[in-house]
């Protein structure tokens, strides 16, 4: 299962990333490769074609929507046709309070003062994780592995307790993209750098965070060049497993 914000849901380069690797996955993997996005409210669906699921997936999609999740089955319009769940997080809403205080409870990821751009990705992550578990529950005779991409997802691990391998990627680091995006060259003074006080500085705190925790929680960790792996050792706190 292929995890990402930006599946059927075209943010930045991470739907272009995912969009071009899925045909090859499908072609090893075939109807066992299923990806999972966002289904967001007020855009529908996103190059996405819902249809009626087995008799096998609409059980773990009833179960899930026990807890007030909605979730979507159908394929993503891009080629090779990859099958799929948009996850509806929006009656998560009145409980974000709740979910943040999880975070603290067991990572003490202070999130008190974030805004949208922070809280929905973590509600869609909690409600990912209920229906990867009733998934992974429902398939636990299969090798499951479980594919997340960027902090945004990395809170399903974090909330999880799956049944499955879990494979966490980052296509860059969050304090990484933010010093860059402030001019500055962090790369000239990599050694001297505190990652955790300059993500309060910069306000970033609870997505490094989440992205620190969820690399290192992870089963394997990956990152997509070599400069980058040195960039996540330093401000993660693990080397990655494997270049991609």
């Amino acid at each position: 299962l292929e995890v990402s914000w930006e599946v059927a849901n075209k943010v930045g380069g991470i739907y272009t990333v995912i969009k071009e690797k899925a045909r090859y996955v499908r072609e090893k993997f075939g109807d066992d490769y299923f990806v999972v996005g966002p289904y967001l409210k007020g855009r529908g669906f996103q190059d996405f074609y819902q249809f009626v699921p087995s008799e096998n997936i609409q059980k773990i999609i009833s179960e899930t929507e026990k807890y007030g999740i909605k979730v979507y089955y159908g394929e993503w319009l891009i080629e090779g046709r990859p099958k799929g769940f948009l996850v509806d997080f929006e009656n998560l809403k009145p409980n974000i309070n709740a979910f943040k205080y999880e975070l603290w409870e067991k990572y003490k990821i202070d999130s008190t003062s974030t805004g949208d751009d922070y809280n929905e990705p973590i509600l869609w992550c909690k409600a990912v994780s209920v229906f990867l578990k009733n998934f992974c529950n429902n398939f636990q005779n299969n090798k499951i592995v479980v594919h997340l991409h960027e902090w945004l997802s990395g809170g399903v691990i974090l909330f999880g307790e799956l049944n499955a391998k879990t494979i966490f990627t980052i296509h860059a680091t969050v304090l990484g993209r933010s010093l860059a995006g402030s001019g500055i060259n962090f790369w000239k003074n990599l050694d001297s750098i505190n990652p955790d006080e300059e993500a309060v500085k910069l306000g970033i705190a609870a997505k490094h965070s989440i992205e620190k925790c969820a690399s290192q929680k992870s089963v394997f960790f990956t990152a997509v060049s070599n400069i980058l792996a040195a960039e996540a050792e330093k401000f993660l706190g693990r080397k990655p497993d494997f270049i991609l």
